[in-house]
């Protein structure tokens, strides 16, 4: 059968199977604290953050988190439920995410990826994105759940 390939925007009513896909894809999340249903939908609501999901029979196959602050846009939380691995899903919304900010005027695309996550470095690099080895990542949180 078939994938569609018709990509959805998704809102917090989503954010259950957003999670599910989450879990099967063995992405870290943390669903005490920033990834909590409450912060997700804060974020969503403030426009600077917008999921884009791909369904199969009901079910949420696919699914990207976008966000941005005007001028760069992040590409977040990509993944796809295992099964329908290599079929151009992931290219999809990757394409998907470059075309709804280029809409808003924003040019630069980038993405954190975990260095031994090497299908998400090929993915990137096959989609022309350049690893910049300049750059080191630092962060500061309040705490471990956010």
């Amino acid at each position: 059968m078939p994938i569609p390939k018709r990509i959805v925007e998704l809102d917090i009513e989503d954010y259950p199977s957003v999670q599910k896909l989450w879990k099967a894809a063995d992405l870290s999340f943390r669903p005490i604290g920033r990834d909590d249903p409450e912060t997700i939908s804060k974020q969503l609501s403030s426009g600077l953050v917008t999921m884009l999901g791909i369904r199969h029979n009901e079910g949420l196959i696919a699914v990207i988190m976008l966000s941005h602050d005007g001028r760069k846009g992040w590409v977040n939380r990509l993944a796809v439920e295992p099964q329908f691995r290599s079929k151009g899903l992931a290219k999809q919304l990757l394409k998907e995410a470059e075309n709804f900010f280029f809409s808003r005027g924003i040019m630069v695309y980038s993405a954190l990826v975990f260095r031994d996550n090497l299908p998400s470095r090929k993915l990137f690099e096959e989609c022309g994105y350049i690893e910049d080895p300049d750059i080191i990542y630092y962060s500061k949180r309040v705490s471990q759940d956010v």
